[in-house]
């Protein structure tokens, strides 16, 4: 993984040297991209600890952007509705 990281696009014999490694570039451009990092930002609102202290609506429903698969037959306003409730009763 220290290796130089090579571009997939360009041939290793053409390619600039990269003074990037493969291990940094797997962990901050796969593993901890922008859009997984706020990914794992809106999964940490789900906690239990506190009493919900880091229950987060608006991030839950972000999610629903990032897996618009799985939230085909569920609207936007009624999942709010279903999350703010949740709260209540819990």
């Amino acid at each position: 993984m220290d290796a130089p990281y090579a571009q997939r696009k360009q041939p290793r014999q053409h390619s600039s040297t990269s003074s990037v490694s493969n291990l940094h570039h797997y962990k901050n451009n796969c593993l901890f991209g922008e859009e997984n990092t706020e990914l794992l930002q809106c999964v940490s609102c789900l906690s239990l600890a506190k009493s919900f202290a880091t229950f987060d609506v608006n991030k839950l429903l972000r999610m629903t952007e990032f897996y618009p698969n799985d939230f085909i037959d569920v609207s936007k306003v009624a999942l709010h509705h279903q999350l703010k409730n949740y709260v209540v009763n819990v």
